[in-house]
C-alpha cells in the first residue's frame, strides 16, 4: 500500500484549511496557496517517478481491494 496516492487530494485540502485559520492575514494565505502547490508539485513529479518505476500505484481505502477494473486511460493493443 502506497499512503503517498492520497497526497494529491490530501495537500489541496490542508492547504486551504490553514489558510481559512490566516483569513485576515492575506500576505499568510498567499504562502499557503504557494507552499501547498510546490508541496502538490513535488508529490506529482514522486508519484510520476514511482509510476515511470514500477508501474501501477493504487491505494486500498476502506477495506476494499484495489480496482480491477481497467484504467481510466485508454489502452492500446499492437495487433
Amino acid at each position: 500500500m502506497r499512503p503517498e496516492v492520497a497526497l494529491p487530494v490530501l495537500l489541496p485540502l490542508l492547504s486551504g484549511a490553514i489558510s481559512l485559520l490566516f483569513w485576515r492575514s492575506r500576505p499568510m494565505q498567499r504562502f499557503t496557496a504557494v507552499a501547498g502547490n510546490l508541496a502538490l508539485m513535488v508529490v506529482a513529479l514522486w508519484l510520476l517517478v514511482s509510476v515511470h518505476q514500477e508501474g501501477y500505484v493504487t491505494i486500498q481505502m476502506g477495506g476494499w481491494e484495489a480496482p480491477t477494473a481497467s484504467p481510466w486511460w485508454p489502452t492500446c493493443s499492437a495487433r
